[in-house]
């Protein structure tokens, strides 16, 4: 390439600053070199800047994928023109940065001189057609498609970049156009770290995110606009030119129609998880098949576990029959008329997880750690659907109540800090102080969900779960191999001490009773395979301190922050080098930051 072209840079010659500035912006998958042929040709008189938009070439490439809505990207834009000195450009735009383009004509028309737009419809007219026309509903599959995380990726690099966007039937009319050395700088481009992920991610946030442009504007495009459209296109049809030049003639407010799209994300979205459960579940059956054969049919065979002493000695077993009919498991320390501390251990745990802070807040309150429906010695109702997050919270708080308490200090981690949250939200009267040990705020952990590639990637074990059968085979396959690892290996605790041989067979014997495993991951099935509908989440309002430790290997420490803005009283403490086991990892600081916190509550202890 000639040494004048530069990633995401402008051709320029002596006295340029004075001229008229034409800002060129790319499609997909493109960079600023689909631009060359208009370089050549409008450089005598413009000072012409091509650019590589965020995510693509040369920029900065945000790894959320909420980091790619329209009008960001049109915000981009506009801040670019008025950073090189201008006050308006003439703006030509091509394919999904036609996109931008439009918007940026509407949200700020006093920076358009001229709009020129290259095969690329109106916003609205684009949800109008997608919505009710066959056609391009057909062609517009690949945005369904690129809804699945990494496979599209993988797709479009393939066979070293065979996907035949330029020169197979959907390609270049004239192909001469389009040569082997410029090719082989499409390749390189897109080649480089995250450039896919980040170019295919436009299209993730469109479909994900639509209330990131639901106040987009879609009447009336101000600035005089020209559409250039090529009529053999094969991904939009050629009605979109024309009612495109209708929504710029006319002062008309379209509704932006969501429903197809919507139905596609959703359609896409079930797919992929399916896949990605049958890809997962089917590795793990081969390696359990290969445990079995090594080993005589050994590793799947389940040993006879009595329970532990550590279990019984000095601990205070009671039993409480919920109005749900839950007889529900937990250990009780401390005076009986002290203000009432409930904790509520995670997966896969049970009481004995808080025996740290048992013995340490015994002195000052009536401590109660339960075992949760469907763990250790309470109830195991066979549903999936018994394990709804609306039944767990109300659990917690008819637990409360029965033990005579309006209100109680509510700690817990893991999956439990997933019960106390919804139960803070739902039932804050009866919530003195909250404590949340790695595990973030509901809200929170959705967007993390939907935005964040590393917490998705953390999350597998959760589709996989969705099989029935499999997971419980593999967390005791090996006389539980997989809690060794948990909670001894990378993913464990950084203070090993903390976790002895003891306190292992205490785990093994609580997950080898009968049912176990299965009503401890029926948690992670219902939640997906019958979620809650039409749900919102608000703030929360009792005070809440999250205890995070950030060597958590599950749950990436944006959760923690982001959380705090879902509190209307929130303290946030990470413990440096602490597992997701935070508060068996490191109870000294745990324990001491929990006391700072309590000691300087305003609100009042729980009444008995």
């Amino acid at each position: 390439m000639d040494k004048n072209w530069r990633s995401g840079a402008e051709v320029e010659k002596e006295g340029d600053a004075k001229r008229t500035i034409v800002m060129i912006v790319h499609g997909f998958p493109e960079f600023w070199y689909s631009w060359r042929f208009q370089f050549d040709h409008f450089m005598d008189r413009y000072r012409v800047v091509a650019i590589d938009q965020r995510g693509y070439g040369g920029p900065s490439k945000p790894p959320n994928i909420s980091d790619y809505c329209t009008i960001l990207m049109a915000k981009d834009l506009d801040d670019l023109i008025h950073a090189l000195g201008y006050d308006s450009a003439v703006v030509i735009g091509h394919d999904w940065d036609g996109t931008v383009a439009w918007q940026h004509a509407i949200h700020y028309p006093d920076s358009v001189d001229r709009l020129v737009i290259c095969n690329c419809p109106h916003p609205a007219a684009f949800s109008a057609l997608l919505e009710t026309n066959g056609t391009q509903q057909a062609r517009s599959w690949y945005r369904t498609f690129f809804q699945s995380p990494c496979i599209p990726e993988a797709a479009v690099s393939a066979d070293d970049f065979h996907v035949s966007c330029f020169l197979g039937e959907n390609g270049l009319t004239n192909t001469q156009n389009m040569t082997t050395e410029d090719m082989e700088a499409w390749k390189y481009t897109f080649s480089q770290p995250d450039c896919l992920r980040s170019a295919i991610n436009y299209y993730r946030c469109a479909f994900q995110y639509p209330d990131n442009d639901a106040k987009r504007k879609v009447g009336k495009c101000s600035p005089k606009t020209l559409i250039l459209w090529g009529d053999a296109e094969k991904n939009l049809i050629t009605e979109y030119a024309s009612l495109s030049a209708q929504r710029e003639k006319e002062r008309i407010n379209w509704a932006q129609g969501r429903a197809m799209p919507s139905v596609l994300s959703r359609l896409a979205s079930k797919l992929a998880l399916k896949l990605a459960q049958y890809y997962y579940s089917a590795l793990v059956c081969f390696y359990l098949f290969w445990r079995w054969i090594r080993t005589a049919g050994a590793a799947l065979k389940h040993k006879e576990r009595q329970m532990p002493k550590k279990l019984l000695d000095n601990y205070n077993h009671k039993h409480l029959v919920l109005p749900s009919g839950i007889n529900m498991h937990y250990v009780e320390a401390g005076e009986s008329s002290a203000p009432l501390m409930v904790m509520i251990h995670g997966y896969p745990e049970f009481w004995y997880s808080w025996r740290f802070q048992i013995d340490h807040f015994k002195d000052r309150y009536r401590v109660v750690a339960i075992d949760q429906r469907g763990y250790g010695d309470s109830s195991k109702p066979p549903n999936i659907t018994d394990y709804s997050i609306p039944a767990l919270t109300k659990d917690i708080d008819d637990l409360i109540h029965d033990l005579g308490y309006n209100s109680a200090v509510v700690m817990a981690h893991d999956w439990g800090g997933a019960v106390a949250w919804r139960h803070a939200l739902s039932y804050p009267q009866s919530v003195d102080q909250l404590i949340i040990c790695n595990c973030p705020h509901p809200a929170a952990f959705g967007q993390m969900l939907r935005s964040n590639e590393e917490q998705r990637s953390h999350s597998w074990y959760m589709i996989f779960f969705q099989t029935p059968r499999v997971p419980e085979a593999a967390v005791a396959a090996d006389d539980f191999l997989m809690l060794e690892k948990m909670f001894w290996s990378k993913y464990g605790l950084k203070n090993k001490e903390n976790f002895t041989e003891e306190d292992m067979e205490a785990w093994k014997y609580t997950f080898s009773q009968p049912d176990a495993l299965k009503s401890a991951i029926n948690y992670y099935r219902c939640q997906y395979q019958h979620p809650e509908k039409g749900l919102k989440f608000g703030k929360c309002i009792p005070k809440t301190l999250i205890v995070w430790g950030d060597g958590d290997k599950f749950l990436v420490k944006e959760n923690a922050e982001l959380s705090v803005q879902w509190c209307e009283d929130a303290t946030l403490r990470f413990i440096p080098g602490a597992s997701h086991w935070v508060q068996q990892d490191d109870p000294a600081i745990v324990n001491q930051h929990i006391d700072e916190f309590l000691q300087t509550s305003n609100r009042p202890k729980s009444s008995y």
